[in-house]
């Protein structure tokens, strides 16, 4: 008989989890294939607790330095022993000096804010970048409240693919849009939806405008 902690490692939600970063054309497998492997100094912006961190440098290949602005999810960050330092710090003013990283990367964080931060955001990621960018954000209609007691987590403007293709970012898809985002209680169903996310991504990497998500990338000239 299958004992309890043996069940919940395997139940389907976090198998798709553990899987998910392995599967190509999801958005953190699309940030690994991208990431420029010679870079040495990494910059996670918004880095929440860590997990995308644990996966891209899961064998401690680059100096990554994580900043956030919820103290207790850099707590939860700390135990996962993937970054050099965690910073307590506001993205749309990093506390560093320019063009500190080689790449920096910022998952799941331009949603979280108003247009007009979202400008300084960027702002502030090329600033501090020395040779690359990479980001990802939902497109489309994508509502979502605060959680965790964290009222960060609330969505306040969408951008669109030609808005960051204005700003020089290359984009690739992933998910396909139409699937229902709300919580799901039936793991079963969730499984599945999940599948077809992944599967989606097989076509909406080529069109991003079928995507529900996107990854994004700026090269920028080393100086």
């Amino acid at each position: 008989m299958m004992g309890n902690g043996l069940a919940l490692t395997l139940s389907p939600d976090n198998l798709v989890k553990k899987m998910r970063p392995h599967y190509p054309f999801t958005a953190l497998h699309i940030v690994w294939s991208r990431l420029d492997k010679q870079a040495k100094s990494l910059l996670d912006v918004g880095c929440g607790k860590g997990d995308p961190m644990s996966f891209i440098n899961k064998h401690g290949s680059f100096d990554v330095t994580g900043v956030d602005l919820f103290q207790p999810y850099l707590e939860e960050a700390k135990r996962k022993a993937v970054y050099r330092r965690l910073v307590f710090g506001n993205a749309l003013f990093l506390p560093f000096e320019s063009k500190t990283f080689d790449t920096v990367i910022c998952m799941e964080l331009l949603e979280h804010l108003e247009e007009a931060d979202g400008n300084l955001l960027l702002g502030e990621l090329e600033r501090v970048a020395r040779k690359q960018i990479l980001l990802t954000t939902p497109i489309g209609r994508y509502e979502q409240h605060a959680y965790d007691g964290n009222r960060y987590q609330e969505h306040k403007f969408i951008w669109t693919i030609g808005a960051l293709r204005s700003q020089g970012y290359k984009i690739w898809g992933t998910g396909i849009r139409g699937l229902p985002r709300k919580e799901i209680r039936s793991q079963s169903i969730r499984f599945f939806r999940d599948g077809a996310y992944a599967l989606g991504g097989v076509f909406s990497y080529y069109l991003p405008q079928l995507a529900c998500h996107v990854v994004a990338e700026k090269k920028l000239n080393s100086k």
